[in-house]
């Protein structure tokens, strides 16, 4: 099973023809509770990050996440604050 998360709508392009940045979901650095459930219920082989771009999100998001199960994660993402801070990751 895939869970897709989408932690963010911010983007770093703002691009005029995509519609992630009219969302305006709200994130946080820390997981909530609700996904820790969520992810323990379900279980999932993997999981997508999706956005906006999820790296803009500190990575203790992730690693937080990571410390849940064992599963493979994969980002979609546009990789600008990946090449602008690449110490960061």
């Amino acid at each position: 099973m895939e869970l897709i998360i989408k932690p963010t709508s911010r983007c770093n392009f703002n691009c005029t023809f995509c519609s992630a940045n009219l969302l305006n979901i709200k994130h946080s650095s820390i997981v909530s509770q609700e996904l820790k459930d969520i992810i323990n219920i379900l279980k999932p082989n993997s999981i997508i990050f999706a956005g906006g771009d999820p790296l803009l999100i500190n990575p203790s998001y992730y690693e937080e996440i990571l410390s849940l199960g064992d599963f493979e994660i994969s980002f979609t993402s546009n990789l600008k604050d990946f090449y602008l801070n690449p110490k960061k990751w």
